[in-house]
């Protein structure tokens, strides 16, 4: 109706209005904000591109991505699947897309990058193997499995850890099986588990859902010893990649904690009581390691925890490092945290909206991500 005073709906429903524009735009803020507004260092990474993997969905509901961005540096790209079951390709600097591969099934790991090769699993069972620069097909073996663990190069071999307790051993150049390592399911709750195995010295190292480590020999996989390292009845997953340094080998028990074992004999040679950590990385002369009620740990080779900083009260993703200065954590409900490995200070927190489930990307010039929501991010040191 013509020009009287607006009523009082219409004046409630403007200051909603003006309310939820404001609300979005500081949320849309929160990812780029720098960090002197959480007392933290400011400017350490800047958002330089962003780029949507998965099509928006019409409906409110709760998404998640697994999948993990990969770099080949000299190369100047940046790899990345997601839930769409799209490998793509595209220019680190820029964003711009390179190449695209269509695989149908949903991609929940990190791709390898190795010797002009993209390798990657999928959920459909099959392990993919593309050319780096122009994405085309080179092999493709099919498992009889789920494949969400990042696969590992060493020896003109690809080791392929699939669902169901299942370690492969493949040709690189070819595809061609050359031996496999099984393990049965336990009985009771597991956790599950995206873990990919580890070479080192001539040997492949894995953990299972039956609570037991393994070292194989990476050439004809067979068992040079197993240990079972859990005590406890539930959950008994030998998650995480294990990881080595200085003849030890280190292994995240779910239920049990942190576990060092001699790589070639697999004697223990201390556990840390830690329940829900996750797989260590190396960060300088210390082990840095998450847990499953929000904590961020430190611990010197012996095993003592040397600093330990509570980030939140949800759950946290393993940590990732790039040389001895910084760590990168993500949080499936929550923003991404960049620590100092000497202290675990907080040096910087991103907020990409509905949390990153999978684990960050991070090199020493920048920071990779894909939120819940499918977009993958770039983040540069701002120096």
């Amino acid at each position: 109706m013509g020009g009287g005073f607006p009523s009082f709906r219409q004046i409630l429903f403007s200051v909603i209005s003006v309310v939820s524009v404001f609300r979005n735009c500081f949320v849309a803020a929160l990812a780029i904000v720098p960090l002197s507004a959480y007392g933290a260092e400011s400017g350490l990474y800047l958002q330089a591109w962003r780029i949507p993997l998965v099509p928006e969905e019409p409906v409110s509901w709760h998404p998640e991505e697994r999948a993990v961005p990969a770099a080949a540096i000299a190369a100047d790209l940046v790899f990345s699947g997601s839930s769409s079951g799209t490998m793509r390709a595209f220019d680190s600097s820029t964003g711009a897309p390179v190449w695209r591969y269509e695989v149908g099934a949903r991609i929940d790991s990190a791709p390898l990058v190795a010797d002009d090769r993209l390798y990657f699993g999928a959920t459909d069972g099959a392990m993919y193997a593309l050319n780096l620069y122009n994405g085309r097909l080179d092999w493709k073996y099919q498992t009889q499995s789920v494949i969400s663990a990042k696969p590992v190069a060493e020896g003109g071999r690809i080791f392929v850890r699939a669902r169901q307790n299942q370690l492969i051993a493949l040709d690189a150049k070819t595809g061609k099986w050359l031996w496999h390592y099984q393990r049965e399911a336990p009985t009771g709750f597991t956790v599950e588990s995206a873990a990919a195995p580890l070479v080192f010295d001539g040997m492949v190292f894995a953990g299972f859902s039956d609570g037991h480590a393994v070292g194989l020999n990476a050439h004809d996989g067979s068992a040079v010893w197993t240990r079972k390292l859990t005590k406890k009845p539930q959950f008994t997953d030998v998650w995480g990649t294990p990881v080595a340094d200085r003849g030890k080998v280190f292994f995240a028990a779910f239920a049990d904690g942190l576990v060092c074992l001699d790589a070639r004999t697999g004697a223990e040679a201390w556990r840390v009581d830690l329940p829900g950590a996750s797989a260590p990385v190396v960060a300088g002369d210390r082990l840095v390691i998450t847990t499953a009620d929000g904590e961020a740990a430190a611990l010197d080779r012996s095993g003592k925890i040397v600093s330990r900083r509570k980030l939140r009260t949800g759950a946290l993703g393993a940590p990732v490092a790039a040389g001895d200065e910084y760590v990168a954590v993500s949080a499936p409900d929550g923003p991404v945290y960049v620590l100092r490995e000497r202290d675990l200070k907080i040096a910087q927190i991103i907020h990409p909206g509905p949390g990153v489930s999978a684990a960050p990307l991070l090199t020493r010039k920048s920071l990779y991500f894909i939120s819940n929501r499918g977009v993958l991010y770039k983040y540069a040191v701002s120096l």
